[in-house]
Formats: C-alpha cells, structure tokens, sequence
C-alpha cells in the first residue's frame, strides 16, 4: 500500500469547482465557464479565461496539461440530450484555441493521455442531468486515437457504480501515462 500523500501547500482559487490541472510552474483551477492561472510557488493568479461571445461554453469539468495545451473536458450537464466536447487552452496566453466535438456517449468528465491514446470518461446520472434508461452503470471510460476515433471502451465495476451513490465518475488521470 502506498503511504498517504502529504499536502504541501494550500491555495485559495475562486475557479476551483470542477477541476485543477497541473504544469512545471502554474496551475489551472477549473469552473464551469472560467479558468484561472495560478503561478505555482506563490500561489498568485497571473491569468484568467472567460468565454467571450465566440465561444459557447456551459460545464467545463477536468482538465490537463499536455505540450502547452490545456485540454478540458466539457460538457452541456445538466441538459439532454447529453452532448461534449474537448476545449483546448494555450496556457501561456490562457486562449481558447479548439474544440474538439465527442460522439454522443454521455456526458464528457475527464481527459487525459497516455500510452499514445486519448482517453476520456462519459459519465450518466441517475437524476439531474441524466437520460432517462441510462443509469450511472453506464459510464464508460472510451479510448480514442490521435484522430479522436473510438478505439476501444470499458466500464467500471458494479461495487465502484454504487459508491457514486446515483451520480458518475469525475475525475481521473494516469499514473505514470
């Protein structure tokens, strides 16, 4: 078993509701229409985003920083049907620079890559925001190529569902990726 993790420090950031994302020197607190940048060591905001008219964002949840690219995954939670999307960020500038449309298998949560894959989690709810006939138990975690092709997709175990007490999975990364 691996020892608990010690918190080294704390910072305050009004963004903070959906996700943080993580480079060598800042980090990204996420909400569902904003992003702000926070320089790591002194935890100081040094950059925000907020969509402006040219781009229609309603619920931003996780994200990550890959080669200067902050990618989130985003959805239109709570409405159906459930449609997503993968928002990509230039994080020195912290610009909107793509959008990258998902096929309709839920409602987008996360994204990562890894092992020369894209991967990303389409969650369903049992109440708000979910269709009806497609239960929580249907959150799949669905690899996709470099092209964002499907290439393969898995669910989680009935005993993981269950803990999520009708709500989805939100969050994940690869350790190691």
């Amino acid at each position: 078993m691996e020892p608990p993790l010690r918190v080294v420090r704390r910072y305050a950031a009004v963004e903070a509701k959906q996700g943080v994302a993580v480079d060598g020197g800042f980090f990204y607190a996420i909400d569902d229409a904003a992003i702000g940048k926070y320089d790591k060591s002194t935890g100081r905001r040094v950059g925000e985003w907020k969509p402006d008219g040219d781009v229609h964002i309603i619920h931003l949840d996780s994200g990550a920083v890959i080669d200067g690219r902050l990618y989130c995954a985003h959805s239109n939670y709570p409405h159906v049907p459930m449609v997503s999307s993968i928002e990509v960020f230039d994080t020195r500038q912290l610009s909107h620079v793509d959008s990258i449309p998902l096929p309709a298998l839920g409602s987008a949560t996360w994204v990562d890559r890894a092992h020369g894959s894209w991967w990303v989690t389409f969650a369903h709810y049992a109440g708000e925001g979910g269709e009806p006939g497609r239960p929580p138990a249907d959150t799949r975690l669905v690899q996709f190529d470099e092209h964002w092709q499907p290439r393969g997709s898995w669910s989680f175990p009935p005993a993981v569902v269950r803990r999520w007490q009708g709500m989805s999975n939100s969050g994940g990364i690869w350790d190691g990726g």
